[in-house]
């Protein structure tokens, strides 16, 4: 197997490793004799005060030295940000997989299923931790990367595994337990499907991560299936009346958690209130957005936004412009334009 190779793409001017003479197209190779394999690693061995860099150029190795102050950043950015290019595969085989749900004909790319924790902690992926190695624990011990993002769906271990259709994933509570004895952050989130990990599932779910609250999750995200009409199996979306009754089954306890920890740590995806047809909750409601780019208060978050902005908006005649959206966010995004 091929060496990972850190193609160095551009160096920030002003920047440590343009003091140290690095050039675009040098193969960053190790950091003070620790062979890097991605951009966390860059990250973790360049942080020392004394820097010895080895690297590749015009088929020679070279040997760079110089020192960083505190808080002063090498200032590389990468061709790719993990250096063996290639991003670790979801090894699960899950009925509602967004993958799987594409349309076909497009670059090969959109066909690849993710799984990467390296992506997780780098860009917030959310992942399984169902395929992480001996060798992943140790790298995750010594470099402590935190937060995470994680794909609970159930904590029910034979319920997971038939979500995952995956029969030997790990009891992802031991997981996460594991995770909390090295002081790793994790946000989670559970994806819903009628009739599987809903109901009574949800409720169990819910109370073993409460238990888990802080050491190591930090906030649940509850989110609806999402399906295109690509999808090739026999899940189903949710209904506004079954909507409305998840939305009622999570409030007691984020009202609970609020009295007790003073945040709600559970929360509903924007899908469930737009389904329902219910007005998404103010901006306290979601305690600073940990999972907004999960669309977890995205709406609430665009809702004042334009408030904000709307009366700086210059006079005159505005040109007329077409926004393409989904259909879920259309009737919000009217509202809108009618105002």
């Amino acid at each position: 197997m091929a060496k990972p190779r850190g193609v160095i793409e551009s160096i920030a001017p002003g920047s440590v490793g343009e003091e140290l003479g690095l050039r675009p197209g040098d193969v960053l190779l190790s950091i003070n004799g620790q062979p890097v394999r991605d951009v966390i690693d860059v990250q973790f061995y360049g942080a020392e005060e004394f820097l010895e860099l080895v690297v590749e150029r015009e088929g020679e190795e070279w040997l760079l030295e110089g020192e960083r102050d505190y808080g002063d950043e090498l200032g590389l950015s990468f061709v790719h940000p993990t250096f063996d290019v290639d991003i670790r595969r979801c090894a699960n085989n899950c009925d509602f997989c967004f993958v799987k749900q594409n349309a076909p004909g497009m670059r090969k790319s959109l066909y690849v299923k993710d799984d990467d924790y390296r992506y997780s902690f780098l860009f917030g992926n959310f992942v399984t931790l169902t395929n992480l190695t001996a060798d992943d624990w140790a790298r995750l011990e010594e470099q402590r990367l935190s937060p995470l993002y994680v794909s609970v769906h159930a904590t029910d271990l034979e319920l997971r595994r038939r979500f995952l259709s995956r029969k030997a994933a790990p009891d992802v509570l031991d997981q996460l337990r594991r995770l909390a004895e090295l002081n790793i952050e994790v946000h989670t989130q559970v994806v819903l499907v009628p009739g599987l990990n809903d109901g009574e599932h949800l409720s169990r779910t819910v109370r073993d991560l409460e238990g888990l609250r802080g050491r190591p999750v930090a906030s649940v995200g509850v989110v609806p299936v999402g399906l295109t009409r690509h999808h090739p199996g026999r899940c189903r979306t949710y209904t506004s009346a079954e909507s409305q009754a998840l939305l009622d089954q999570v409030q007691p306890w984020r009202d609970a958690n609020r009295n007790r920890w003073g945040s709600a740590f559970v929360y509903p995806s924007d899908e469930w209130y737009l389904v329902a047809g219910r007005d998404v909750p103010p901006a306290r409601a979601y305690d600073g957005y940990p999972q907004v780019e999960n669309g977890v208060g995205m709406v609430r978050r665009l809702l004042d936004e334009w408030q904000a902005l709307k009366g700086r908006l210059p006079g005159k005649e505005l040109r007329p412009a077409t926004l393409a959206c989904g259909t879920l966010i259309a009737p919000v995004l009217l509202a809108i334009v009618d105002e």
